[in-house]
């Protein structure tokens, strides 16, 4: 049954790959028929590719079945020559699989003899698809060539130059006659004339259409002038809004028409002119109203580039204008590719719109430099700007029309594509900046949401820019490629980057790569999205502190990236089997070089289970004393009282003595030790101390904690007495502290009970010649 699938599957391939490399022939000459067979080739190729890593992950299961069914033989090792190296065990072959089935059960050897039996087809299999896979290759190889061959030839085709295009139109004066005939048999307006109810139809749905629009742009305008923009991204809503709402009636009745039109139509494969005429006009409104919103906006919107009012009005007017020509020149392709039209005809309207495109685009450039910030590439830019526009007249003179248009594509494409990036650009520099800044409304309520710490960006936010920037670029790269190059070079480059490239054994395809990186990042946005998620969600679970909830949300975090991982070394195609020789390599590693990491990493796993320190609590670690921030399987950041950020080793919280004054309650003791004369009435001083102590409000007075006074010592200089007492708020201790003295110091003082202080009596003796002068006087 196995063997029947495979062929069948195999089959069904191989029949496409022959039409394919058949019709090679065929399609020579013809670009669009080789570009077609190329990307069907592809298509091929990756089916081909997809079950060929399909039937070698199955061999890796057969190979693995076999070894847990049929154990090793038992084989004396040969004596390993001096100096030689270990070679790697091999696969063994059919012959050594059927020296193991010898003495075994016959239920173990039917079951061997199936395994091997698809082993062996396994492999017959895997040759068949990579024959056909070295056929693929060659036939895309073919194709890339002969697209590439083509794609020059076309672009260096030279036809009739324009002074023989105005030769042919002034010989023939009919010609003009003829090509206004064409375009309005096509028009439907001998449908229109002979079927009057349609001429009412149409224009009853056109003018119920232009209410809809006219109503709906009613709901927009006041929608959009009750906003207070802030930002670039707010004023470019508003300014959309009242754009689209003021040209909403006319692009609605325009495309209603369209329709109609295009339903009257009685030849097939072809538009009417009307129905033509009125999407062209449809995209010109379409065109205009981003032309409006961007650089004059409708009041009471403020435009969002700011730019001198002088300038911005000239690159609307410009810019106006620039869109017309655009129209009418699409227009005119679709004229070409649905009505046949004359060659001379379509060769002068193409000169003379390829004029007019030239000079706007030149006044457009001119007023460009004017734009604060165009440096040194701009200038650059524009000058070859400049240079292009003179070699499309030049070219389309000389009749090299195709080249000439490829140029004018790119350059009216990099005219539509630059403010679109500026705008996507700016868009998301004002979003990443909302989301880092805390003081922003939105960031601040998410932030509280979460019970994210000051200071400590929103989890997954470096990856959701790394993801966005990665598709962004791809993006504009992909844009710009398929603007300037050729039909050959596009499909030249995506068959670079589904080609496998790399060293030795390890192969991977660049969209692979990039698809890799996509989807790592794209999985830690949505493992960040989860934990915020989970930390929302347990916010308002009383029986869980706060400690339990980090930990959650921590280990999901974790879990989430492993899951992106593994996710990113599938799509990679990473033989899993192999990692097994990597983590052997590894755990020789681990031993010597990184077992100080390891044992971080265990000692954050322990803290996170068994929790003997949450976020907030007061630990002392050795020298160190202070308040736990954060808490991360690397190492724990605690903030001393110095407002220093340490980052201590799990590993050291583990092995060394760790006091949390804070685990179990807030509750701390409060010592003020005060020493008075001998001769001080004791019962009085103690009243006195335990008053002042009850008088304080953040002082317990329940039973077990209420403040009381010990006798320390009879000291040199009186006597040492120590007011005990519990506070509520540990973390306050030494405030209320300096509150306790300052009240004790001011009520002994009241009472008159003496505190005393070291004094020093200073004798002051006589010099020893003055004693000696003395008694000699004395004697005599």
């Amino acid at each position: 049954e196995v063997d029947l699938t495979e062929h069948s599957r195999l089959s069904t391939l191989l029949a496409e790959l022959t039409r394919l490399e058949a019709s090679l022939a065929g399609a020579a000459g013809d670009l669009d028929a080789l570009t077609r067979r190329h990307e069907r080739a592809t298509t091929l190729r990756a089916q081909l590719t997809r079950r060929l890593t399909s039937l070698e992950t199955e061999r890796g299961r057969l190979l693995t079945s076999l070894e847990t069914l049929l154990p090793a033989a038992d084989v004396e090792p040969e004596e390993q020559a001096e100096g030689e190296a270990i070679a790697a065990p091999a696969t063994p072959t059919g012959a050594e699989w059927r020296a193991r089935l010898e003495s075994q059960p016959t239920v173990l050897v039917n079951r061997a003899e199936q395994l091997l039996a698809r082993r062996a087809a396994n492999n017959r299999w895997q040759g068949e698809y990579r024959l056909a896979l070295l056929r693929t290759d060659d036939l895309l190889t073919s194709l890339s060539r002969d697209i590439g061959e083509e794609s020059a030839a076309a672009l260096l085709h030279r036809g009739p130059h324009l002074l023989a295009a105005v030769g042919t139109a002034l010989r023939e004066p009919g010609l003009w006659t003829e090509t206004a005939a064409a375009v309005a048999a096509g028009s439907a307006l001998s449908v229109i004339r002979h079927e009057p109810w349609r001429v009412v139809l149409l224009f009853l749905l056109t003018l119920a259409a232009i209410g809809v629009g006219w109503f709906a742009a009613g709901r927009l305008t006041a929608q959009a002038s009750r906003l207070e923009p802030e930002g670039f991204g707010a004023l470019l809503a508003q300014s959309l809004l009242l754009a689209f709402a003021r040209h909403l009636p006319a692009a609605a009745g325009l495309l209603t028409a369209g329709a109609l039109l295009t339903a009257y139509g009685t030849q097939p494969g072809r538009t009417p002119f009307l129905a033509l005429l009125c999407y062209a006009l449809a995209l010109f409104v379409g065109l205009r109203v981003l032309n409006r919103a961007l650089l004059a906006p409708y009041p009471p919107a403020e435009p969002p580039a700011d730019l001198p009012p002088e300038l911005r009005g000239t690159l609307a007017r410009r810019l106006g204008q620039l869109i017309l020509v655009g129209v009418l020149a699409y227009l005119l392709w679709r004229l070409g590719e649905e009505y046949a039209l004359r060659p001379a005809v379509l060769d002068l309207a193409r000169a003379v719109l390829i004029g007019l495109l030239a000079v706007n685009l030149a006044w457009l450039l001119v007023n460009l430099g004017r734009l604060p910030g165009v440096g040194g590439w701009g200038q650059t830019a524009r000058w070859l700007a400049a240079a292009a526009l003179v070699a499309v007249m030049a070219l389309e003179a000389l009749g090299y029309r195709t080249l000439s248009g490829h140029l004018l594509r790119g350059l009216l494409g990099m005219l539509v594509i630059a403010p679109l990036v500026w705008v996507v650009r700016r868009l998301l520099d004002e979003l990443f900046g909302t989301l880092r800044d805390e003081q922003a409304p939105f960031t601040s309520r998410l932030r509280r949401r979460i019970r994210l710490a000051r200071g400590r960006s929103l989890p997954g936010l470096g990856w959701l820019q790394f993801v966005v920037g990665l598709l962004y670029w791809l993006g504009l790269g992909l844009l710009v490629l398929r603007l300037w190059a050729t039909a050959g070079a596009y499909s030249a480059a995506l068959a670079w980057a589904q080609k496998p490239l790399g060293w030795g054994q390890w192969q991977v395809e660049p969209v692979r790569l990039g698809g890799a990186l996509l989807a790592f990042g794209a999985l830690q946005v949505a493992a960040a999205g989860v934990t915020m998620a989970l930390r929302v969600m347990l916010g308002g679970n009383q029986r869980l502190d706060e400690g339990a909830r980090d930990t959650l949300a921590t280990l999901a975090g974790y879990v989430g990236f492993a899951i992106a991982l593994l996710a990113a070394l599938v799509l990679l195609r990473v033989n899993f089997a192999g990692l097994a020789v990597v983590a052997g390599a590894l755990s020789v590693g681990i031993g010597f070089g990184l077992q100080n990491i390891v044992s971080n990493f265990v000692s954050g796993l322990i803290l996170l289970v068994e929790r003997p320190l949450r976020v907030g609590d007061w630990i002392e670690v050795g020298d160190l004393n202070g308040v736990v921030t954060r808490v991360s399987v690397r190492a724990t950041e605690i903030q001393t009282w110095d407002r220093a950020d340490v980052m201590v080793p799990n590993s050291d919280l583990i092995a060394k003595p760790l006091t949390n004054r804070t685990r179990f309650s807030r509750f701390g003791r409060v010592t003020v030790a005060v020493q008075v004369a001998y001769g001080s009435d004791l019962t009085r001083v103690s009243e006195v101390l335990l008053e002042e102590a009850n008088a304080h409000e953040r002082v317990i007075q329940q039973s077990g904690h209420t403040p009381f006074v010990v006798v320390m010592a009879l000291a040199d200089h009186g006597i040492a007495l120590e007011l005990r007492c519990v506070v509520e708020d540990v973390m306050s201790r030494e405030s209320i502290r300096s509150q306790l003295y300052t009240a004790v110091e001011r009520r002994l003082r009241v009472e008159g009970i003496e505190i005393p202080f070291p004094q020093r009596v200073v004798h002051v003796l006589p010099p020893p010649d003055q004693g000696r002068a003395a008694g000699g006087m004395e004697s005599k």
